[in-house]
């Protein structure tokens, strides 16, 4: 039976609310990612779940694109899932290296995300906290979507709209969710979006200085259309994502096919050359 003690802790490459992501080795010097989840702090946010909902998911799925779950163990104080460990980091973090075409390198990850979210949607799961953070690059420069803490799976998913709970990122959360309406699939397309527009500006759409300011522009779907950062495909893209009405969003009931209105868009156009 796996402990942390069989594991040699070098740093912590991640903070979180519920805990912190080590960096370790085991016996054999193998590197992994160690999500360490407190379990006091799971149950005073009374989300007591959260880790094994995440367990179980990783455990159920296998994709290109998605993290690689290694193991799982828990003791008297923590939850411990052991993940491949990429040591590019997320995608800003690689955004920041110097690597030669930046504009195609978001391109690339962003179609990798469509097809990413496909799989999910029709593997009955809703990501939920769709952000450049949860976006991590491998070795190969490809995307491995990582952190399903919020994720939410039900057989009925695609088929059927869910009652709502709130999860995610404050300045990631579509405005379905902060009105209490029905949840789809689109939720992740939101998200989708909002990352989009973060890669090239540097800031969430709708961030304000607290959160009920952020959720009023959120469900507003008021946000900058900065020209001059954003290239134009781009920022037809994002316009067409953040559209407060989840129906009309595009691409919306088309994750049954890979979602083809959104890789047919004129940001993509390049990626088939």
């Amino acid at each position: 039976m796996l402990s942390i003690s069989q594991f040699r802790v070098i740093k912590v490459v991640g903070e979180g609310g519920f805990g912190q992501i080590l960096l370790a080795k085991d016996q054999r010097d193998e590197l992994f990612a160690i999500k360490q989840t407190s379990k006091k702090k799971l149950f005073y946010a009374k989300k007591e779940n959260v880790s094994s909902i995440e367990n179980a998911i990783l455990s159920r799925i296998s994709f290109n694109y998605i993290v690689r779950k290694v193991f799982f163990f828990e003791d008297r104080h923590n939850y411990y899932l052991g993940l491949e460990y990429y040591h590019y980091g997320n995608i800003l973090k690689v955004l920041n290296r110097d690597i030669s075409d930046k504009n195609m390198f978001i391109k690339k990850i962003f179609a990798q995300l469509l097809e990413t979210l496909s799989f999910l949607h029709n593997n009955h799961v809703i990501h939920r906290d769709i952000k450049p953070e949860n976006m991590l690059v491998d070795d190969d420069y490809n995307l491995k979507l990582c952190d399903f803490g919020s994720a939410l799976y039900d057989d009925l998913i695609p088929l059927k709209s869910l009652p709502n709970s709130f999860a995610g990122t404050p300045d990631y959360i579509p405005p379905e969710v902060i009105g209490n309406e029905l949840l789809t699939p689109a939720i992740d397309l939101w998200g989708f979006g909002c990352s989009l527009y973060f890669i090239y500006t540097g800031i969430c759409p709708f961030h304000s200085e607290t959160n009920f300011r952020t959720f009023e522009q959120i469900k507003n779907g008021v946000f900058k259309k900065d020209m001059e950062i954003i290239p134009n495909s781009a920022l037809d893209l994002i316009t067409n994502l953040l559209i407060t009405d989840p129906t009309k969003r595009l691409g919306y009931g088309e994750w049954n096919n890979g979602y083809p209105s959104l890789l047919k868009h004129e940001f993509f156009v390049e990626l088939k050359k």
